[in-house]
């Protein structure tokens, strides 16, 4: 039999420095994905309701789990479903709008009913009011005397 020595790593010791490859022999390998930092999670207090510490420490000893765990999968569930929701409602109505403008792309049949109801109220709409005319007691003269001097 042929008995072929293979390489032995040797350890380093706890002082050795590393030696640095030479030039020639460096590669560089492009990651196939890019690398992703995460963040360290953030300790925060939550209040929860007694019920739920209840559900999660029986769901806690039945699946053996951290609790920290069950909240962050928990979690990460509802805020998918949340933004989810949340995403066809938006393109609904992103759809609805562009339907609009489709059929009236400047808004000009909006103006134009706009300004009839404007024509059409003209002078009887309670918001815009009535002018009141009114009779100034000697004191309020005086007083607004005094402010037009200033």
């Amino acid at each position: 039999m042929n008995s072929v020595k293979k390489p032995v790593a040797k350890r380093r010791s706890a002082t050795a420095k590393p030696v640095a490859a030479p030039e020639a022999k460096r590669v560089t390998r492009r990651a196939s994905k890019p690398s992703v930092v995460r963040a360290a999670p953030k300790a925060m207090t939550l209040r929860l309701k007694p019920s739920l510490q209840e559900g999660l420490a029986v769901l806690h000893d039945a699946v053996k789990r951290p609790v920290n765990k069950l909240v962050n999968e928990a979690v990460e569930e509802f805020l998918d479903r949340q933004t989810e929701t949340i995403e066809r409602d938006l393109e609904g109505l992103l759809s609805r709008i562009k339907a609009v403008r489709k059929k009236d792309p400047k808004f000009k049949a909006a103006i134009q009913e706009f300004a009839e109801a404007e024509s059409r109220y003209a002078g009887v709409e309670p918001v815009e009011g009535t002018v009141v005319i009114e009779q100034l007691g000697p004191s309020q003269r005086a007083v607004r005397s005094l402010l037009a001097r200033k």
